[in-house]
């Protein structure tokens, strides 16, 4: 199961997450039809918080320019995903698909604002 197409589990996964206690478990329904869109687990969201917050003191120990270009680079993958990622986000809050693309291109936005904000915060006025 993923982000990009959360309906179609891998079918590996499937006695797994019939087994799991249904106290660990969350389930995301679309809200127009009643539609089952995905399911995981919160212990495996707490699982990926805590590896993101062992990972920090090295992703702020990394230079700027490693650390803008790897934001591009999502920024990149988001914009390939861009109509999965818009209709996922339609389906999983009942938004119009016209409001769920404005969400996309918010994130993929928010790399380069971002950027340039700091440029203006701490006087750098030229980055990589």
């Amino acid at each position: 199961m993923n982000a990009i197409t959360p309906t179609e589990p891998k079918t590996a996964e499937l006695p797994a997450l019939k087994a799991v206690p249904p106290e660990d478990m969350i389930v995301s329904y679309e809200p127009a039809t009643g539609e089952e869109l995905w399911r995981g687990r919160i212990s495996d969201v707490d699982a990926a918080v805590k590896t993101a917050r062992r990972a920090f003191p090295s992703w702020a120990a990394q230079p700027l320019s490693n650390r803008m270009e790897l934001v591009r680079r999502f920024a990149n993958e988001v914009r390939k995903d861009f109509d999965k990622l818009a209709e996922t986000i339609a389906r999983e809050t009942g938004k119009p698909k016209w409001e769920a693309n404005g969400e996309v291109e918010l994130v993929i936005n928010k790399v380069e604002t971002s950027i340039r904000a700091f440029a203006e915060r701490t006087a750098q006025r030229k980055l990589d």
